[in-house]
C-alpha cells in the first residue's frame, strides 16, 4: 500500500517561497540574479577577478588559463578559504561562512566550464553518457530504464522490489516497473497543473508542480511516502500568470 504524506509539505512550501523571495530582495537587478551563488562570488570577489573571471587591475583573470594552485573543486574552496597573504588575497575562511566559500568555488569552476547563467540550455539535446562515469565513491554506468516521459520530469525514488517513483512536475506520480513500464498516474496524490509560460530564457515556468518524491527512512516497516508539490488556489490561475507576479 502507498501512503503519501502531506504533513508538513505546506510549511516547506512556504519555507521555499520566503527563500525565493529573499534572494530576489537581496539581489535585486544584479546581472547574476539567476544564481545565489554567483551573486556571492560579485560582491566579494569581482572587484579584482572580474564580473566572469576575466581579471581586474588587483586581480589575476581565473579563466582560460590553467589555475597556478589546481582546479577541482577541492583545490578552488582552499585557494579561497586559506587565501595568499604575499598576493594580497585574504583568507577568506576569516570572514565568511563554509557554504559561502563552496559557493563562490562553485560558481568559479561552473564559469571556467563554460556554464552561462543567462542561458538554462533548456532545449539542448538531451544526451545519456555512455562512458564509465568515475566518482570519489563510485563508478558506474548510465542505461535507459523507460524513455518517452514527458519533458518536465523531476525526482525519482527507488522502491525495495526494484521498482522506482517517478514525479512528472506537470502530470503527477507514477511507478515505473523495472521493464520499462510506466503505471497510470497515483490517485490521491495533490493536484497537478500542466499550463505554464515562457519569460525571458527558454525555460517553462509554472504554479502547481509535482516535485521531489522521496522514502520513508523506515519505508519498509511503515510504507510511508514523501511528496514536495506546488500548490496554488483553484480561482487565481490567470493573476498567477501575470509577469512578475507571484502566487501567494
Amino acid at each position: 500500500m502507498l501512503r503519501i504524506s502531506r504533513a508538513g509539505l505546506s510549511i516547506l512550501a512556504l519555507l521555499a517561497a520566503s527563500w525565493v523571495v529573499a534572494q530576489e530582495a537581496r539581489l535585486g537587478d544584479h546581472p547574476a540574479s539567476l544564481s545565489g551563488y554567483a551573486a556571492v562570488y560579485q560582491e566579494n570577489c569581482a572587484v579584482c577577478h572580474g564580473d566572469r573571471l576575466q581579471g581586474a587591475a588587483q586581480g589575476t583573470r581565473l579563466i582560460g588559463i590553467d589555475l597556478k594552485h589546481g582546479d577541482s573543486f577541492a583545490e578552488i574552496s582552499a585557494s579561497i578559504a586559506n587565501g595568499f597573504a604575499d598576493k594580497g588575497m585574504p583568507a577568506w575562511s576569516q570572514t565568511m561562512t563554509d557554504l559561502q566559500i563552496k559557493n563562490i568555488a562553485l560558481f568559479v569552476s561552473e564559469t571556467r566550464s563554460g556554464l552561462d547563467y543567462a542561458d538554462f540550455k533548456y532545449d539542448a539535446p538531451f544526451s545519456l553518457p555512455t562512458q564509465t562515469i568515475a566518482t570519489e565513491l563510485h563508478s558506474f554506468t548510465s542505461e535507459t530504464v523507460i524513455d518517452g516521459l514527458d519533458p518536465l520530469p523531476f525526482s525519482i525514488a527507488p522502491l525495495p522490489d526494484g521498482r522506482i517513483l517517478l514525479t512528472e512536475k506537470k502530470r503527477g506520480l507514477s511507478i515505473v516497473a523495472p521493464e520499462g513500464k510506466q503505471s497510470p498516474y497515483i490517485a490521491g496524490t495533490p493536484r497537478t497543473y500542466s499550463d505554464t509560460y515562457i519569460l525571458a530564457v527558454k525555460q517553462e515556468w509554472g504554479n502547481g508542480w509535482m516535485l521531489d518524491v522521496t522514502l520513508h527512512p523506515q519505508y519498509e516497516e511503515n510504507g510511508w511516502i514523501y511528496l514536495h508539490y506546488g500548490d496554488r488556489c483553484s480561482d487565481c490561475n490567470e493573476f498567477s500568470h501575470q509577469q512578475n507576479r507571484r502566487f501567494q
